[in-house]
């Protein structure tokens, strides 16, 4: 398979996308793409890749400089956009940016000079009530907002339980709310989402998933080209790469993964899915990675696992433990 500088220069980005550290690098980059002449070529291909970045703006990356990165990034990448669907999509992402932004008009004076909306709300004094502007709304799909979602399915629940004829004392566990609170509270004001992030680092566990595969893992994989006999041992024609979703042509050069040797992919795809993933994209077969406090913790998951299957096994036998 031939793949063009400016496809692989979209994988790239694609890959980068996923990373904290990349994220604002490689949107100023798409930006370029889409701004550059043979940008239209692409033009669905770096769409797909917007609509990722503003996913990820979305669920991961809540902090202001992303959103005024991606809010950049959807204005550049009005130019690609050819359909009406399209264009309709890229003004709501514009809008849902300027929202989280606090950047959209709430009144109709909102236009006034500031100078001016400052001399009409009048000076402050000790113990008059702040008419000060609201702030301006938190970026959603953080772990606060995640809480206030618990909380208010929980109180749904409960208010459903409770027409349906549930005694008043199961219809709903307060406690639990009232807990979902006070996290939500330590959070907003002591933005212990970092400090959280970091525990979990320290303790081996990632929020995005496992690291990426180790590169002497990755440049271990088999290579190899397709002839008509092979192409038929792993599934004839039609099959296809599980990353690209093209199909696999006699000649086509492939890598193998070592947990079947059928699981086979074009090697411009999947090596940014091993950036990303230690694992095969069909089975989840993971290879080893270079994150040794991920690879204890696995080591140490696969025993406890171990110990657990033979104490089942010894008391299945009826033999019992004795304390």
């Amino acid at each position: 398979m031939v793949v063009s500088a400016a496809h692989q220069q979209l994988l790239d980005i694609r890959s980068r996308l996923a990373k904290r550290a990349t994220f604002e690098q490689a949107t100023s980059d798409l930006i370029a793409l889409c701004c550059a002449s043979g940008g239209l070529e692409l033009a669905d291909a770096v769409l797909e890749v917007v609509d990722r970045a503003f996913t990820l703006l979305k669920t991961r990356y809540t902090a202001v400089p992303f959103w005024q990165s991606g809010r950049k990034l959807m204005r550049a990448a009005q130019v690609l956009a050819t359909t009406t669907e399209q264009r309709s999509k890229l003004a709501s992402y514009i809008h849902e940016c300027d929202e989280c932004l606090g950047d959209v008009p709430t009144s109709s004076d909102a236009g006034e000079p500031a100078a001016a909306a400052a001399a009409a709300r009048g000076y402050l004094f000790e113990g008059q009530l702040s008419t000060a502007d609201e702030a301006p709304p938190r970026p959603r799909g953080g772990l606060e907002d995640i809480l206030s979602l618990l909380a208010t399915q929980a109180r749904t629940a409960a208010e459903q339980q409770g027409e349906a004829g549930a005694e008043p004392g199961l219809a709903f566990d307060e406690a639990r709310v009232l807990e979902a609170a006070r996290l939500q509270q330590a959070l907003e004001d002591a933005g212990l989402e970092e400090a959280l992030l970091a525990s979990m680092a320290e303790n081996g566990e990632r929020p995005g998933g496992p690291p990426p595969a180790a590169k002497t893992a990755v440049k271990a994989l088999v290579r190899e080209v397709l002839t008509d006999e092979r192409l038929h041992q792993i599934g004839g024609p039609g099959v296809q790469c599980a990353v690209c979703r093209e199909d696999l042509k006699v000649g086509d050069e492939v890598q193998i993964m070592p947990c079947n040797d059928s699981h086979v992919y074009h090697p411009p795809c999947l090596a940014p899915w091993l950036t990303a993933h230690n694992s095969c994209p069909v089975c989840r077969f993971e290879l080893p990675t270079d994150d040794t406090v991920y690879e204890r913790r696995k080591e140490r998951e696969k025993i406890e696992a171990e110990d657990r299957k033979g104490a089942d096994n010894a008391l299945s036998h009826n033999e019992f433990m004795y304390i």
